[in-house]
């Protein structure tokens, strides 16, 4: 009888306990691929990767991020092996759901910063990144550079993808990534202290925006990933696809494990650095900005802190008091 009702329950709650399954049904989630024979991992000669490799850490680890949340981070400084990589600008009608593929393959997290306008054209492929445990953070509506923007207009670009997001999928974000990593103080604020998102910008960029090839994408993801890293890369990009499989199972092999981004912050306070405990590859912290397209720039000359930068020129990142980055 007990047994009985248990399995009632679980029927009842839906795939993965999660409410968007219930409501909506065109959901379909990948299960993973079998286990099948070992293969070679193209970047690691002699290493062979087994299909299946699995990260339980995804069921352990809290899935929000944690009360001593800062305003902003591009890593997160930590002694053990995990990192977070993150897809922005979808989600697209076909890189995406061939990515999400890849990713259930490994049993990989990933956490994905949509763009508002992208949400409203694809809600069904919104649905399936949450539906298989993968976060989702604002990324804005229109991919605005939002410190040229006004603060109203700030505004707008992340509520207008919020509601998007909820309407979409009944999915609540608690992060955002900035467009081109352009932020300044008064961005942060808005964005912290109004819809309370801490501002994630990135450690690794393979700048694969410039679409150098996807054994290059690879290359610079691998040579530039550390414990605590952020990897930044989009989802809109073929070749940034294709270079996914050896990018992840060469990182996997080196012993890396793959949580989402608001996973990661909550290892950082549990495995924090110390004074005695040195990170394990020290690398000098990144210039985490990009070249902003004229078209990205808003008309809030004389709003933002930064506005005497001209349009199109690389913006730095500024940060509120406590930022990690």
């Amino acid at each position: 009888m007990i047994p009985s009702l248990w399995l009632g329950i679980v029927l009842s709650v839906g795939l993965n306990g999660n409410p968007a399954v219930r409501r909506f049904p065109d959901l379909v989630v990948t299960t993973p691929a079998s286990a099948a024979a070992a293969r070679p991992s193209a970047m690691l000669p002699g290493v062979e990767i087994l299909p299946g490799l699995r990260d339980t850490d995804h069921f352990e680890i809290a899935k929000v991020p944690p009360p001593s949340v800062k305003a902003s981070y591009s890593t997160v400084h930590m002694t053990q092996p995990y990192v977070a990589i993150t897809f922005d600008d979808g989600p697209h009608a076909t890189n995406t759901p061939r990515l999400l593929d890849i990713l259930a393959e490994r049993n990989i997290k990933a956490t994905f910063f949509v763009v508002g306008k992208n949400v409203r054209e694809y809600p069904a492929i919104l649905r399936r990144i949450i539906a298989e445990g993968h976060e989702v953070g604002n990324h804005t509506w229109s991919h605005m550079a939002l410190s040229t923007l006004t603060p109203d207009k700030v505004r707008q670009e992340l509520s207008k993808t919020h509601d998007a997001v909820l309407q979409a999928a009944g999915y609540q974000m608690r992060l955002m990534r900035p467009p081109y990593g352009a932020t300044n103080l008064r961005v942060k604020q808005i964005c912290f202290q109004e819809f309370h998102y801490p501002s994630i910008i990135w450690t690794v960029d393979p700048l694969d925006w410039k679409q150098p090839g996807s054994s290059v994408v690879a290359q610079h993801i691998v040579a530039g990933t550390r414990s605590g890293a952020i990897i930044l890369v989009h989802d809109i990009h073929a070749a940034t696809i294709d270079a996914m499989p050896d990018t992840l199972d060469t990182l996997l092999a080196k012993g890396y494990h793959f949580v989402t981004v608001s996973q990661l912050l909550n290892l950082g306070d549990k495995y924090p650095v110390t004074s005695t405990v040195p990170m394990a590859i020290p690398v000098p912290e990144p210039e985490p900005t990009m070249p902003i397209p004229a078209a990205a720039a808003g008309n809030g000359a004389g709003t933002s802190l930064d506005s005497t930068i001209p349009s199109g020129a690389v913006r730095p990142v500024t940060g509120l008091p406590g930022d990690s980055n």
